[in-house]
């Protein structure tokens, strides 16, 4: 069944349906909103319209929130990645340092600069300037 099909039911049949028909399709549109708006009184219709600026509200805050909380979120984690780098970037330094005092050892005790580049990853450049 054709939604033109449904159309054409629903309107000749309008005086006699107490229930919307073809439920399970996702039939109804704005067209029904209008049509149900239309046949209220103008109390029922001012009740309504206080209903959907409540709830237009709260769908306004918790998207605020949502967005705030969001960007809290990428702050917080921007911080965090900075302060890992941070501390990543002192532990290679570290061990930088560390290679190079255990290559100076090395050098002194008359070991070959190739046996220290193995052993310590330093260039062969840095350990000749040792």
């Amino acid at each position: 069944m054709t939604y033109l099909d449904c159309w054409i039911y629903i309107l000749r049949n309008m005086e006699t349906i107490k229930e919307k028909p073809f439920k399970k399709r996702k039939f109804y549109t704005k067209e029904e909103t209008i049509a149900e708006l239309a046949a209220m009184s103008p109390e029922e219709q001012e009740k309504n319209w206080e209903k959907a600026d409540i709830l237009r509200s709260y769908i306004n805050a918790i998207n605020y929130h949502e967005r705030i909380g969001r960007e809290k979120g990428y702050k917080e984690g921007l911080i965090k990645g900075y302060k890992k780098g941070i501390i990543i970037g002192i532990k290679e330094s570290g061990k930088e340092e560390a290679n190079i005092e255990t290559a100076k050892k090395m050098k002194e005790k008359g070991l070959d600069l190739e046996l220290i580049h193995e052993i310590t990853g330093l260039s062969l450049d840095k350990i000749q300037e040792l």
